[in-house]
């Protein structure tokens, strides 16, 4: 069950490590890892194209037409990560220019994922790792999943703060107000 402050949903660092234990395809391990480390919502995570990331400044500019706040911000990648995403461009044989246009993750049917798609492996993740639980019921009378993509985004939020970051920073990179 995740733990709640104010109302937000997250898990803990030894939790997400047990999320990624089952995650056996490259592509969602990394987007569970960019989604917690960068606190991208799956919104912004599927509208990252490559041309979006800066690797040599160690960015990803997040688009404002793919943010819910409209406003265009840049997210830190930490350098494992960094070196976790060249690796998987290489091994997808996708080019790592500025000018490629392409979406960082694709499917091989389709191209580019849709959000429910994420919510959908996230979900069957954290069920496959022993995580998911309801934590409530919805007015329509669905139930609601514990373990999603937006509580990934606020688990790292959580463990941001609970290392030290300043709240300012932890809110410009989470494209939060307040």
């Amino acid at each position: 069950m995740p733990k709640i402050i104010r109302d937000i949903k997250y898990i803990t660092k030894e939790e997400i490590l047990q999320l990624l234990e089952v995650v056996d395809n490259p592509r969602d391990k990394l987007m569970i890892k960019l989604m917690y480390a960068t606190f991208i919502r799956s919104n912004e995570l599927r509208n990252i194209k490559i041309s979006d990331i800066k690797f040599d400044e160690d960015y990803i500019h997040i688009r404002a037409e793919n943010t819910k706040t409209k406003k265009s911000r840049l997210v830190v990648i930490p350098e494992i990560l960094k070196k976790e995403i060249l690796k998987y461009l290489r091994d997808n044989g996708i080019k790592t220019n500025y000018d490629n246009t392409q979406c960082l993750f694709q499917t091989r049917q389709s191209g580019q994922l849709t959000n429910r798609r994420i919510q959908q492996l996230i979900i069957g993740y954290a069920v496959a790792s022993g995580l998911q639980s309801i934590y409530n019921e919805a007015k329509d009378k669905r139930k609601l999943n514990a373990v999603t993509p937006h509580t990934l985004r606020h688990s790292g939020i959580i463990e941001a703060l609970n290392k030290g970051i300043p709240q300012t920073v932890v809110m410009e990179q989470s494209g939060h107000a307040s």
